[in-house]
């Protein structure tokens, strides 16, 4: 075999061990490749990692897929303000809803970034089960603790007992809590920072 240099011709024997320069230079090359797919490697094995560790929103997604498809599409809340609910003024802002009341909140950091200590929020009493859907935030009561906590929807179910409702905080790794449709005191229709 024979390689081109300044488009003369050289046996590859000769050009290998024709100096300490170009030996110095292949083993350059050789170490600088051998890094290089380590790192694709390390690369690999780490997104994997990363992404198993992910808490599973109701997608079905491979890894790869999950890699190289972009942005995961995540249940959001449901549109509970119509447009024409919302009517704004040069001084004002009229939000047209009916039994709303308003919210502030406590630091817990379970809902960061979406809600956090400076936030407020308007809120309505579902009046029926269906009211709720997967992705929406609601405030309820807990056998866990005392007051009330805010949450978003990750999953709806019905069992023997009548609907259930799985909520975790979009900033708490894996703690889940299963709740009943009684145990909903508001659900966020509006968050103002």
């Amino acid at each position: 075999m024979k390689i081109f240099i300044n488009n003369k011709k050289i046996p590859l024997l000769r050009f290998v061990s024709g100096g300490k320069m170009r030996l110095r230079i292949i083993q350059n090359i050789m170490i600088l490749s051998i890094f290089f797919v380590l790192g694709m490697l390390i690369n690999q094995v780490y997104a994997d990692v990363n992404i198993e560790q992910m808490p599973d929103q109701g997608n079905n997604y491979s890894i790869m897929e999950r890699i190289y498809s972009g942005p995961v599409e995540r249940a959001s809340p449901s549109d509970t303000i119509k447009p024409e609910q919302i009517l704004v003024y040069n001084d004002r802002v009229v939000i047209d809803i009916q039994d709303a009341f308003w919210a502030v909140f406590t630091d817990t950091n379970s809902m960061d970034p979406v809600i956090d200590v400076e936030a407020n929020a308007i809120e309505i009493k579902p009046k029926f089960p269906e009211d709720v859907i997967t992705g929406d935030i609601v405030a309820y009561t807990s056998n866990y603790g005392e007051g009330v906590f805010i949450h978003r929807v990750i999953e709806k179910g019905e069992d023997s007992n009548g609907y259930y409702f799985i909520v975790k905080g979009d900033n708490v790794e894996r703690s889940t809590e299963k709740i009943r449709f009684d145990d909903i005191v508001g659900k966020v229709v509006a968050i103002i920072y």
